[in-house]
């Protein structure tokens, strides 16, 4: 949606109201240091389009999305989990600012 240059808010706050193990498993695949950097799949994006998701998925929503959703996603996948909640943990520690696109 970001690389289409579609509004992307209103379709991760429905991923939110809808939670689904799968559609959080398939957000815990993200690159997000690639989203940080706009480098990678993300290098296409505008540097304002990465900041609205980055700060999206910063939110303490996410984090507690995940946390609710955990017991319905199989053990052997919360490896991915972990990381996506380190990853997110990080970028809060990172400046507001995202790098700028290829």
């Amino acid at each position: 949606m970001a690389r289409l240059d579609l509004q992307v808010r209103p379709c991760l706050d429905l991923w939110l109201k809808q939670p689904t193990p799968n559609a959080f498993l398939q957000l815990a695949s993200a690159d997000l240091p690639s989203l940080h950097r706009g480098n990678g799949y993300w290098g296409d994006v505008t540097p304002e389009k990465r900041l609205r998701v980055l700060e999206w998925l910063k939110g303490d929503f996410i984090e507690n999305a995940f946390i609710g959703l955990i017991d319905a996603i199989p053990p052997q996948r919360h490896w991915l989990i972990e990381r996506l909640l380190d990853e997110i943990r990080e970028l809060r520690r990172l400046p507001s600012r995202v790098g700028p696109s290829d």
